[in-house]
């Protein structure tokens, strides 16, 4: 309250009073003070309220991060062991694809002789191999596919031909020389087909392991350092 304030209220025509202009002036200023200090305090709420408002977003983000690289970690162990375990079977599997072709191979030798196996097929040997490269070798399912299916071809044609030596007549005649020759045929060339399909399976094998074990970038930094 001013000073005019103070006059204005000593000379009103109902007089209140130098001790009632004085408790007024105190009122006022008691009230003006409270008010300030209202608005300070709601400032410093409102403050404290963002302060921890923004702790608590530090929190959350500090979380998620901890989450994504908690995730990136356990991705990159997945990959990692994903690695040895192909790259451990590789010999194993290896010797799968040997064992199918060689055994179709000893199919066809003992029906060459007369003699047709009484069973055509090594389901044993046939479910090992697919089951390694249905496991760990996805990329190669068209290359073993390609070499079963020339193994059963081996093993039908080198049958006919056995059947076919196992029939012939003491004497031989034109028929069955025709016979014989057309299956014999038929078996050698099955038996080209599986000797190119092996191939092929063996390169593709041999691909993948040279990207298991990092080969070309070993050669590759082998020859940056010679130059």
């Amino acid at each position: 309250m001013g000073a005019n304030e103070v006059v204005e209220l000593l000379a009103a025509p109902f007089s209140m009073g130098a001790g009632a202009v004085i408790a007024v002036y105190v009122a006022q200023w008691v009230l003006s003070r409270l008010a300030a200090g209202g608005d300070g305090y709601t400032r410093k709420k409102g403050e404290n309220l963002a302060t921890k408002e923004d702790l608590a977003d530090a929190v959350k983000q500090l979380k998620e991060f901890e989450s994504a690289r908690t995730e990136v970690a356990h991705n990159d162990w997945i990959a990692r062991e994903w690695k040895t375990v192909r790259a451990r079977n590789l010999e194993v599997f290896a010797a799968r694809l040997q064992e199918n072709y060689e055994q179709a191979q000893a199919f066809c030798t003992s029906c060459m002789s007369g003699v047709v196996p009484q069973r055509a097929s090594n389901s044993g040997a046939e479910v090992a191999l697919q089951s390694l490269q249905r496991l760990y070798y996805p990329e190669l399912e068209a290359s073993v596919a390609v070499l079963l299916d020339k193994c059963a071809r081996v093993k039908a044609c080198s049958s006919r031909y056995g059947r076919a030596v196992a029939d012939a007549p003491a004497e031989p005649t034109e028929a069955s020389d025709g016979r014989l020759g057309e299956a014999g045929e038929l078996m050698l060339d099955a038996v080209g087909e599986l000797r190119d399909a092996s191939d092929a399976a063996i390169a593709k094998l041999t691909t993948l392991t040279r990207q298991l074990f990092a080969v070309d970038s070993l050669d590759k930094q082998r020859d940056t350092s010679a130059d």
